[in-house]
């Protein structure tokens, strides 16, 4: 288990602040001094089971935690928390975690009787970038201002675990003198993962998929607010191509020998439903051009909505047919009850 690391971001010392302002930089009364409170931030997908397998990804249906990319020695949790006042204004003083724990405790010094916020993002960053002070820095997500969270789009690759994060909130309208408040966080965005069912198939013409190339050509652009947990939909859309990469190896592969997992990416998605649109997946035996397998243009509205696993199958490899009938699961939270739909 990592050390655990907490650190609040102060632009003057807290001890000698606390005796004249408050968190947010207003002089305070003799009346109104300010008590330490315990702020627990829990990630509910801790408590399952974290396996990495030997081969690489547990399953491609779940998220970082359950494939074990915070269980290993490279990657962390970074856990970060602003809080509000009664106005909605942020405090001047940020709180940083980083450690693989399932939780993360804060004790900041704040008033009774007030009315605060506490809004929490908790991302994932490499172990060797956690500073001996402050925050780690920024890898998948912008996070100086968690009311404006924007993907940054140089590091947003495919099949990469280390982009799922959690958010959350709560709001206290008369902090009691003394207590414990429990921040509970989902995730912010939507999982898409296609896989082929004609792996038996292609096997038997001597070829295996494993390489990859995903152009997108209008993919919605959304920033998240956290504190309202709103999004923002920007004028225009991503026009993103992810280079030819090798495509992931997850564990859940050899459960059913003629499916596979090709391709998944993270989006921010709001709660109602939304439609990626049109992308193309190219599948290659090698890392040359001319070893393609074959290309699909998904031209029918892929949807993804929030904190929701959205699941493509179809025959992708061997139907060459433009009439190309997929099916889509949406899990809620990544697990539970599923939703079929035929595109």
């Amino acid at each position: 288990m990592k050390k655990i690391f907490l650190f609040a971001a102060l632009a003057f010392g807290l001890a000698s602040c606390q005796n004249d302002t408050n968190i947010f930089g207003v002089e305070v009364t003799p009346n109104e001094k300010p008590v330490e409170y315990t702020i627990n931030v829990d990630v509910p997908e801790l408590d399952e089971t974290r396996a990495l397998a030997d081969k690489g990804y547990s399953n491609s249906g779940e998220g970082a935690i359950i494939n074990g990319v915070v269980a290993s020695d490279d990657y962390t949790l970074r856990y970060i928390l602003e809080i509000y006042d009664q106005n909605d204004n942020r405090s001047q003083e940020i709180l940083y975690a980083h450690t693989d724990a399932k939780n993360a405790t804060f004790k900041p010094h704040l008033i009774p009787g007030r009315k605060y916020t506490f809004v929490v993002w908790v991302d994932i960053v490499p172990a060797s970038s956690v500073p001996a002070t402050g925050k780690a820095a920024d890898v998948h997500y912008n996070t100086s201002d968690l009311r404006n969270v924007t993907i940054i789009e140089d590091t947003w690759l495919p099949m990469d675990e280390t982009r799922d994060a959690f958010t959350g909130k709560f709001t206290v309208d008369n902090l009691e003198t003394i207590g414990t408040i429990t921040v509970n966080c989902t995730r912010p965005f939507g999982k898409l993962r296609v896989i082929t069912k004609d792996m038996v198939a292609v096997s038997n013409l001597g070829v295996t998929p494993e390489y990859a190339k995903v152009e997108y050509t209008n993919v919605p652009k959304y920033s998240f607010n956290a504190f309202n947990g709103t999004y923002t939909k920007a004028d225009g859309t991503f026009a993103k191509t992810h280079a030819m990469f090798n495509i992931a190896d997850y564990a859940s592969n050899d459960d059913d020998p003629s499916e596979m997992a090709l391709y998944t990416d993270y989006f921010f998605a709001p709660e109602e439903q939304v439609a990626l649109n049109t992308f193309t997946m190219t599948v290659y035996d090698t890392d040359e051009e001319e070893s393609k397998i074959t290309a699909t243009t998904f031209t029918s509205e892929i949807p993804v909505k929030r904190n929701t696993l959205t699941t493509v199958k179809g025959n992708f490899l061997t139907l060459q047919d433009v009439n190309l009938q997929v099916v889509v699961e949406n899990n809620d939270s990544f697990t539970g009850s599923e939703i079929e739909e035929t595109i």
